[in-house]
C-alpha cells in the first residue's frame, strides 16, 4: 500500500447474475461481422495510445489528443457499421443494463452532489469509459479478435513497464517509490494496471508457440520488476492473486511452473530486498494504513448522511474534509482508498448497487466460460482466454481494497471482454443447433 495521495482533477484513465439466457443481447452477422473490422482496429490503437502516453513525451501531440481522437473515430465507425448493416448494435445481458444504470446514476447525483459542476464532469469521464466497454463489447466478435485485444494490452503495457523501470533506475522517485507518466504516475495505479496484465500475459503465453512464449517471458519479467519498484503493498497482493488463480486456472503446465517461479522470486526480494520504510511489520503504527481505515470510515459516514445518490460522482475528496478528524493523517484531502466504499460514498445505493453486480456479473461469466474444457464449436482456446480475464478482475477486485479505482480504465475494457466473449460464444451455439 502506499500513502494516500489527493484525488487528481482528471481521473486516473482515466460493474444480475450472469445467464446463459440473454435477455438483452446484440444478434450480430457473422458473416458480415468478420469483415468489418475498422471499429476494431481503431480501438486497438486507442489502447496503444492510452499504455503509451504518447502526448506527454511528444509534447506535439498533446494538441491533437490523439487517444482521445482514436476513441471516437473507433465509435464512429462501430456507429457506421451498425448503421450499414454490417453490425447489429445492442445490449449484452446482464453487463450493458449494469453499466447503463451505473453510469445514470453517476449524473443524477451531479443534482445532489456537493460540487455539482466536478460530478457533472467526473460523469463525463465514466461515460468516456462506457463508451471503451461497448467498443470492446460490440467490436470484438471473434476469439481472434479477442485475442489480439489481448495482445494489444499485454504489449501496451510494456510502456509503463519499461518506464517505470526507467525512472526507478534514474532516480526519478517519490519516497523511493517508482511510477511514470500520465495515468500512470501514482505508484500504485501502475502498480495495479499492470497487475491486471501479468494473468492476460499468462493466458496468452500457454496458447502460444516459442516466440509467443519468449515474448510473454519478456512482458511478464518486466511487469515484475516495474510492480516492484512501486513497493505498493496493494499491488504485491493483487500480484499474489493473480498468480494463484491463473496458476489454478491455465492449463500448460510450464506456465504454471512459470507463476510458481515468479511467486518464488517475489517472496524473496520481498524479504530480503524491500525498501519501503513501512513494510508488513508493525501495520498497527502505520501511519499509511491508518490514513486509508480513515477514508474508509470517512466514505461510510457519507454514505450513511446521503445513502441514495451519495456525495456526488468524484466529490469524496471534497467532502472529505467534513468526515475526517482534524490532525497530522488529515492534512490534505484524500480519495476513498476502498473502490466498494467509494462507490458507495459518491453514488449512494442508486449507483453501487449496479456497480457491484457488474463486477460480479463478470466475474461469474468469466468463470463460466473459463470453466470448460472447450467452447462452442469445440474451440479450445476461448476458456484459456477467460480464464485470463477472470484472474486479471480477481487482481482489480484485490487491488480495489486498498485504492479507489471508480474511475480507471481497465476494468471496463475487462468487463467489455467478458460481453464480447459471451456474444461470441452465444453466436457458436446458435449456429451448432441451427
Amino acid at each position: 500500500m502506499a500513502t494516500p495521495s489527493p484525488a487528481v482533477p482528471v481521473p486516473s484513465m482515466a460493474r444480475a447474475m450472469a445467464s446463459d439466457k440473454p435477455l438483452f443481447i446484440r444478434r450480430v452477422r457473422t458473416a458480415d461481422s468478420s469483415s468489418s473490422s475498422a471499429s476494431y482496429t481503431a480501438l486497438r490503437v486507442f489502447l496503444l495510445l492510452l499504455y503509451s502516453n504518447v502526448a506527454l513525451w511528444i509534447p506535439a501531440l498533446e494538441v491533437v489528443r490523439p487517444a482521445q481522437i482514436a476513441v471516437l473515430a473507433a465509435g464512429l465507425l462501430l456507429a457506421m457499421e451498425g448503421v450499414t448493416g454490417r453490425r447489429r448494435l445492442g445490449l449484452v445481458w446482464p453487463e450493458s443494463p449494469l453499466l447503463l444504470a451505473f453510469l445514470l446514476a453517476a449524473f443524477l447525483s451531479s443534482f445532489t452532489a456537493m460540487w455539482p459542476r466536478w460530478a457533472l464532469e467526473t460523469s463525463m469521464d465514466l461515460t468516456k469509459c462506457a463508451i471503451v466497454y461497448f467498443l470492446v463489447a460490440l467490436s470484438v466478435d471473434s476469439v481472434q479478435r479477442i485475442k489480439g485485444l489481448l495482445w494489444t494490452l499485454v504489449v501496451g503495457g510494456l510502456f509503463p513497464a519499461f518506464g517505470t523501470l526507467l525512472f526507478y533506475v534514474q532516480g526519478f522517485t517519490e519516497g523511493g517509490r517508482s511510477g511514470w507518466l500520465g495515468i500512470f504516475a501514482n505508484s500504485n495505479d501502475v502498480a495495479y494496471s499492470l497487475v491486471i496484465l501479468l494473468p492476460i500475459a499468462y493466458a496468452l503465453g500457454g496458447l502460444s508457440g516459442i516466440r509467443g512464449r519468449l515474448v510473454v517471458a519478456l512482458a511478464m519479467l518486466a511487469y515484475s520488476a516495474a510492480i516492484y519498484t512501486t513497493f505498493s503493498r496493494g499491488g504485491l497482493l493483487g500480484f499474489f492473486s493473480v498468480l494463484v488463480v491463473i496458476g489454478l486456472r491455465v492449463r500448460s503446465q510450464v506456465m504454471r511452473v512459470a507463476a510458481i517461479g515468479l511467486m518464488a522470486l517475489a517472496g524473496i526480494a520481498v524479504a530480503y530486498f524491500w525498501q519501503r520504510a513501512d513494510g508488513f511489520a508493525s501495520l498497527d503504527r502505520d501511519a499509511t494504513l491508518n490514513q486509508r481505515f480513515i477514508t474508509l470510515k470517512a466514505g461510510m459516514e457519507m454514505f450513511t448522511d446521503h445513502p441514495l445518490l451519495g456525495v456526488g460522482a468524484g466529490c469524496s475528496v471534497v467532502a472529505f474534509a467534513d468526515y475526517a478528524p482534524g490532525g497530522a493523517l488529515t492534512h490534505k484531502a484524500l480519495i476513498v482508498h476502498n473502490t466498494v466504499v467509494q462507490a458507495l460514498a459518491e453514488l449512494g445505493l442508486l449507483g453501487s448497487v449496479p456497480y457491484l453486480l457488474l463486477i460480479l456479473s463478470a466475474l461469474v461469466g468469466a468463470h463460466q466460460l473459463a470453466r470448460r474444457r472447450t467452447g462452442p464449436g469445440g474451440d479450445s482456446e476461448l476458456p484459456v482466454l477467460m480464464a485470463g480475464v477472470q484472474a486479471a478482475l480477481v487482481g482489480f477486485v484485490v487491488c480495489g481494497l486498498a485504492s479507489g479505482l471508480v474511475l480507471s480504465w481497465f476494468p471496463y475494457i475487462l468487463f467489455g471482454l467478458v460481453s464480447a466473449a459471451r456474444g461470441v460464444a452465444q453466436r457458436a451455439a446458435a449456429t451448432e443447433t441451427a
